[in-house]
């Protein structure tokens, strides 16, 4: 991976504001703004587009990350940096370990996040504690669904990731 300088970095969390600043102007989300760069090369761009895309997940670290991997061809971008406004919430960050990225930048903290609204300490909270906070998991015994992994566990066209 090659190795930005403080100077590059600061031009990309910049690029990243800007993002982030155009999303909020438009009303698609948060002021959040993500980078992936292969080396020096920026592979994609994103801003938070929650209230655009009617999504949930639409973060711009996963926006960014998908658009990468689709830039890219793959799904791991174990070559690449994230550049992002704020520290990744849980679900970003999941999505950061399964696109095998090695490195992140950002300037915001959560707990800035929390002051301005965005409130993530519960998620943390139950991952902390191993448990699932207000939701709910049941298990239900399927035999469909042993079969169905079964099937993959033998499958000569699985494509493990």
């Amino acid at each position: 991976m090659n190795m930005m300088n403080e100077k590059q970095l600061q031009h990309l969390m910049s690029l990243a504001a800007a993002d982030a600043y155009e999303g909020m102007k438009k009303g698609d989300g948060g002021p959040f703004g993500a980078i992936v760069c292969q080396g020096e090369r920026i592979v994609s761009t994103a801003h938070n587009s929650v209230f655009l895309l009617t999504d949930p997940t639409a973060h711009a670290e996963i926006t960014a990350i998908r658009e990468a991997c689709r830039t890219l061809g793959r799904l791991h971008l174990e070559d690449c940096t994230l550049i992002t406004t704020c520290e990744p919430c849980p679900m970003c960050l999941s999505a950061i370990f399964w696109a095998h990225i090695p490195a992140v930048y950002y300037s915001c903290t959560r707990q800035d996040a929390e002051e301005i609204g965005f409130i993530d300490h519960h998620i943390y909270r139950a991952l902390q504690n191993g448990n699932t906070g207000d939701i709910k998991l049941t298990r239900i015994d399927s035999p469909e669904c042993t079969t169905l992994f079964q099937t993959w566990q033998e499958a000569q066209y699985k494509k493990p990731y």
